[in-house]
Order: structure tokens, then sequence, then C-alpha cells
């Protein structure tokens, strides 16, 4: 009986599977759900559970909570906020960016400003160094060439303009590994 019980825990333990980074954004969230009401924020709330999955399985809690609203941003060229203060974090959302914005516009959208806001990361790739914030290097890539990867993607989900959706699932598992490094969990 002690050999067949020795057994068993044997292969239970050396089968158990290591925490996985999905190779894919569909790992988590298939498809664009379809909500009937209330849609944007039930959307917010599949992206908000699937990155705090991937922070779980990147060893990472938080004790504190982010709240997420949808307003017109006023500034330019700007489609999501994180603001903070004592005790308190906060994300703004672009409405009509929002509503014109693929599914995994929205999730790349949403998982940039939570690293923001829950990990107090700045736009910055690597080991820390940050992008350069000009418009025209933001839409040609020529600010800092090392902070882009060899096909013109961004090394980082937190550099300033959201990655189009190539570059986004193209290079999901690095972008999931990338956001939590340096993490400063709220």
């Amino acid at each position: 009986m002690k050999t067949l019980f020795l057994s068993i825990f044997a292969i239970l333990t050396c089968c158990a599977k290591p925490p996985i980074t999905p190779e894919t954004p569909k790992d988590y969230i298939k498809v664009s759900p379809v909500f009937e009401n209330d849609t944007p924020n039930k959307e917010v709330a599949v992206i908000v559970e699937a990155w705090k999955t991937l922070s779980r399985r990147n060893h990472l809690e938080f004790s504190e909570t982010v709240t997420i609203g949808f307003s017109k941003i006023q500034k330019s060229n700007v489609i999501g906020t994180c603001s903070y203060g004592y005790g308190w974090r906060e994300i703004d959302i672009d409405t009509e960016y929002w509503n014109n914005a693929s599914w995994l516009s929205k999730v790349n959208l949403v998982y940039h400003e939570l690293t923001h806001c829950y990990c107090f990361r700045d736009h910055d790739y690597s080991d820390g160094k940050k992008y350069k914030d000009s418009f025209w290097g933001r839409i040609f890539n020529t600010d800092d060439a090392d902070g882009f990867l060899p096909d013109g993607c961004a090394k980082s989900i937190m550099h300033p303009s959201i990655q189009d959706d190539a570059c986004f699932e193209k290079h999901y598992k690095h972008y999931v590994k990338e956001m939590f490094n340096r993490c400063d969990p709220y």
C-alpha cells in the first residue's frame, strides 16, 4: 500500500505543469465576446480578469484595486491614462477609441494601462530604458531603435503607442513576459 501511494505521488508531482504563459491572447480571450448590456464594462472585466490571471502566473499579487472608467479624453493622441494619488489609482479610457477599436486593440490598451497602474511601470523596455515620446518617432518607429524588435514592433507593451494587432498577436508571449518585469505591485 505504501509503495502504491508513493508511486502515485511520484507520478502526480513529476507531471505537474509549471505556470505557463499563454502562446497567444486567444488562449485566454478566444474571440471578442458579445455582451448585451453595459458592454464596455463587461468587456473590460473580461480583460482585467485575464491580466490578473497572467499576473498570478508570474507570481504577482496585488493588494489594492484599480478602478477603470470611460470618458472623452481631451488630450490629443491619448487613448488611455493611469492617474493616481494617495491610496487610489484609476484608469480612464477614451470612449470614442474604445467604441471603434478591435478586440485585440482593447486588450492591448487595457493591459498597457493596468501595467502602468498596478506595476508602476513607465513607457520603458528591457532593463528600464525609457522610450522617447515624440509624435513622429512613435509613428515611424525612429525613436529608440534598440526599443524595437527586428520586424519593427516595439520590444514592450509599454511603448507609448499601442501596437497594431499584428504586432500584438505575433509577440504576445514576449509582451506578457516583459510587462511584468520590474513590477512594483500596488
